[in-house]
Parts: C-alpha cells; sequence; structure tokens
C-alpha cells in the first residue's frame, strides 16, 4: 500500500549518492589529493557500511521511540548527511576564509594540507551519516510491505534509486554557480545544495506519510546490553538463523561488490581521462597539464557517461518489471509463490547471472576503447547491469524475510522465536557487511594498481582497475550459477 512513499526516500540519498560518485573523484584530486590516495579515501564507504551500519541496525531494531522504531533513525541520518555535505563542499572555502580573517601567515602547502585533511575527515563523517538512513529505509521495505510485494517494492526501489542517478547528474551539466553564485562558488557546492534539499523534501514526506508499527506492541528487548560482544554475538546469531538464500545471496554480494567498486568510483574519472588525453595530443607544450577549465570540462564529459548510464539502467528497469512475473497472482502467498519469477524459461537468479557477466564483458572491453566516445558507450551500457543489481539482490533477501514472518505467524510460533530472528534492520545491516567488506579489499587493489601503473609511467591505471572489476564479476557469475530457485 505504502510503497511508492517508503521507496521515495531513496530518491533523495540517491542524489547525494550520485553526486559523490560522480564529482567525488575529480572534486579530491582538484584540491590536491593523488588517485592512488583517493582509492584508500573511498574506502570510507564500504568501512562504515561493513562496521558501523550493523551496529545502527541493532540499535534500531531495538529501539522503543514513541514517534516509531525506525524514524528516528533516518531522520538523525538525514541531518547530519546534509551537514557533512555542505562542510565537504565548502572545506576549501571555509579554511582559506578563516585564514584570510584571521590574517594568519601560513604557507600555500600548509593551506592545501588542511584543505586535504578536513576533506577526508567530512567524507567519513557524511559515510557514517549515511548509515542510519539506509537502515531505516530498507527495514521500512520489508515491515511494510507483504512479501508477495516485495519484488514489487525492490523493483520501485530500484527505480527511484535510477531517477536519482538521472537527477544527479543531469543537474551537474548546468553551471550552478552561474544560476546560484550568491549560495555557491563551485559545481561541487551548487551539487550539494541540491542534494541537501532532496534528502530533506524526500525524508519530511516519507516521515509524514509512513506509519509503523507501534514500538509497545513489539516483542523487543530493552536496550540495557549493548556491549560489543553482545552486539557481535546477536549478528552471529542473525547471521546463523536467516534463510539458506539469504546467505547465497551474500556470497555472490561479495565478488560482486568487489567488480563495481572501481565502477562506481573512477567511470567518470575513466571517460574524463580519455578525453583529456586526446586534446593533449594537439595541445603546446605551455598546455600539458590540464587547467582548471580542461578539469572541469573532463568531468563534465565522464559526468555525461554517467548520465547515460543512469538512463539505461531507468529503462532496463522498467523493462524488467514487465517481463519478470510472479507464477501466481493467488491471495494465498506460500513460500514458492514468493520465491518463484521468471522471464520465459529463466528465473531472476538466471538473469542476474547474465547481468554480472555482461557487466565482465563491458570492463574487459576497455582494453578496445581509446576514444571518450567509446568509453561512454561501454559506461553507458553498464547500467543494464546495474539496474539489476540495485534490484535482484534485495527482492530476493525481502521475499524470504516477509515470507518467514508470513509462516511464524500463520503457525502462531512468531512470539516464540529469539528475538534475532525477525529483526529487519540486522539482516539488511549484514547484507551491507557482505558488500561492503570486499569494496575494502578492491580500494586497495586498486590503489595498488595506481601505485604500479605511476611507477611504470602508465596513464591507464584508472582502465586496469576497471578490467580488475570484471575479473570479479566473472567470480560473482560463477558463484551465482549454483543459485537455485527452487
Amino acid at each position: 500500500m505504502f510503497q511508492e512513499l517508503q521507496v521515495n526516500i531513496d530518491y533523495g540519498l540517491q542524489v547525494v549518492w550520485s553526486v559523490v560518485v560522480s564529482q567525488g573523484a575529480p572534486f579530491l584530486v582538484s584540491i590536491g589529493l593523488s588517485k592512488s590516495l583517493t582509492a584508500l579515501v573511498w574506502i570510507a564507504g564500504p568501512f562504515c557500511g561493513a562496521f558501523i551500519q550493523p551496529l545502527v541496525g541493532y540499535l534500531s531494531d531495538r529501539s522503543r521511540f514513541s514517534w516509531g522504531q525506525r524514524r528516528p533513525f533516518i531522520v538523525v541520518g538525514a541531518v547530519s548527511t546534509i551537514f557533512s555535505i555542505w562542510l565537504l563542499a565548502w572545506t576549501e572555502s571555509g579554511i582559506k576564509w578563516v585564514v584570510h580573517v584571521c590574517r594568519l601567515e601560513v604557507q600555500k602547502e600548509v593551506i592545501e594540507n588542511f584543505v586535504i585533511a578536513f576533506a577526508i575527515f567530512w567524507i567519513y563523517a557524511l559515510n557514517i551519516s549515511i548509515q542510519p538512513l539506509q537502515v531505516g529505509l530498507r527495514a521500512l521495505v520489508i515491515e511494510n510491505c507483504p512479501s508477495h510485494q516485495q519484488a514489487q517494492a525492490s523493483a520501485l526501489a530500484s527505480l527511484m534509486t535510477g531517477v536519482g542517478n538521472i537527477f544527479g547528474c543531469l543537474v551537474g551539466f548546468a553551471p550552478l554557480p552561474g544560476f546560484i553564485d550568491s549560495l555557491c562558488q563551485t559545481q561541487f557546492q551548487g551539487l550539494c545544495i541540491i542534494a541537501s534539499f532532496a534528502v530533506a523534501t524526500t525524508v519530511s514526506i516519507t516521515c509524514c506519510f509512513i506509519h509503523e508499527r507501534s514500538p509497545e506492541t513489539l516483542l523487543l528487548p530493552y536496550g540495557r546490553h549493548s556491549g560489543i560482544m553482545i552486539i557481535a554475538r546477536r549478528l552471529l546469531q542473525t547471521f546463523r538463523t536467516m534463510p539458506l538464500k539469504i546467505r547465497r545471496v551474500f556470497r555472490i554480494q561479495f565478488f560482486a561488490w568487489m567488480g563495481w567498486f572501481p565502477y562506481l568510483f573512477y567511470a567518470t574519472t575513466y571517460v574524463g581521462d580519455l578525453y583529456s588525453n586526446a586534446v593533449s595530443f594537439t595541445a603546446t607544450e605551455t598546455d600539458q597539464f590540464p587547467s582548471n577549465t580542461m578539469r572541469g570540462t573532463s568531468t563534465r564529459v565522464g559526468t555525461f557517461a554517467i548520465f547515460l548510464s543512469a538512463i539505461v539502467a531507468f529503462t532496463a528497469n522498467i523493462f524488467f518489471q514487465f517481463i519478470i512475473r510472479p507464477t501466481s497472482n493467488s491471495s494465498n502467498h506460500t513460500e514458492s509463490q514468493s520465491r518463484n519469477y521468471f522471464i520465459g524459461r529463466f528465473d531472476i537468479s538466471q538473469i542476474w547471472t547474465l547481468a554480472h557477466i555482461s557487466f565482465a564483458i563491458v570492463m574487459f572491453s576497455t582494453l578496445l576503447v581509446e576514444t571518450h566516445v567509446g568509453g561512454t558507450v561501454l559506461i553507458a551500457l553498464s547500467g543494464v547491469s546495474w539496474a539489476m543489481t540495485l534490484w535482484a539482490p534485495y527482492a530476493i533477501i525481502g521475499q524470504e524475510l516477509a515470507a518467514k514472518q508470513n509462516r511464524q505467524q500463520e503457525s502462531g510460533t512468531a512470539e516464540l522465536e529469539p528475538s534475532y530472528e525477525n529483526q529487519a534492520g540486522l539482516v539488511m545491516s549484514l547484507h551491507n557487511t557482505a558488500i561492503s567488506i570486499p569494496q575494502i579489499a578492491a580500494a586497495l587493489v586498486c590503489s595498488g594498481i595506481f601505485w604500479i601503473s605511476k611507477t611504470a609511467g602508465s596513464q591507464d591505471g584508472v582502465a586496469w582497475c576497471l578490467r580488475a572489476g570484471g575479473v570479479a564479476a566473472l567470480a560473482a557469475a560463477w558463484t551465482s550459477l549454483n543459485f537455485a530457485e527452487n
């Protein structure tokens, strides 16, 4: 009933994500950080997802706030996200303003080091702030949608993610400092203003219209014991007692997101580098290094590729909703009815496998591309795989959890189950851990590839990071071959 309202928050959060992904790496390079170090900075996202989100999920599942179980975490996450992204965007301007006002005599190198240090700090703060927002969103979808609507809810969430991506990339083309020059001085600052407004709007709508279950009616333990060891034990218990299919999804996601990490954070840089390298062939000796204008242009070229990818993902998501359907429309939603989805003779897991293979082929095709036009085509084609990545795992997990809750309610055993077995926040946090830990490994691999590339005098480090992601995608495809839809 409320799927559309529940997933609308994905729109605002995804605008923030699209800004960070498409503009984050160029922003860090513009303030003086090397490419090899940017890979280490982007560990912030998966690190917080792996270690902060399980803690947030545990606390959210045990909360008994009078105005909702998930709503307080969503609000706190939204406010801190807006605060962090603003301070990140104005880090350089703020530090230079303080130096100017206080009339401090500081060397330029010292100012640059302070800017880099504070930017890294606010990137970590931003990623920490996003965690309660994500936990609250996914838990709301699972808890408020019956099992037979989980696939539809996940598809709608993926659809809104695509809309957020398209909007975030689209506004990246507009000369925002010229439109709102009284508020921002750079393109990144203007994008952060728009992203903040999107988060504030969607969170307000969600909190006003979503009706949560009353915490007083839930069989939840009061939060008196919340030590690290207790939380770790509960997470382990939740993992052991969750449905087997969810654990299989975790294994697939481990390899899949090892491949998606370099794409998400370096696709813009990849296309932009192809463009700037092509232009440098016709440049004079005095123009060998890209100016601020060249850097801004190459970033826009890379953002355009992400924009096309978002459009392809959005279109593919709509297409998948028409061709993937449940085998039964009966109101008696049994376990098999909530799990089986088919396209002809293919089920959702097989399509997911094909998406992994398709992504690997696209990444390996970077060996054949030498122009930014070809790179743009490859990045756009990857949108098909991205659409299934945002849909399939969440649909399967949601169906399994909702089906389990339905069976327990029908058999009258829900109240007898241990408290850790029916907590959507913990399960989704563990899923986020499964996709975050491999990204940490991928970030380290990317940093090593950049170092080797720089040592060898090659400018193809970003492309080799994408190809390494293709290898991981093949591993994900191999793992998902054993995922049976029974």
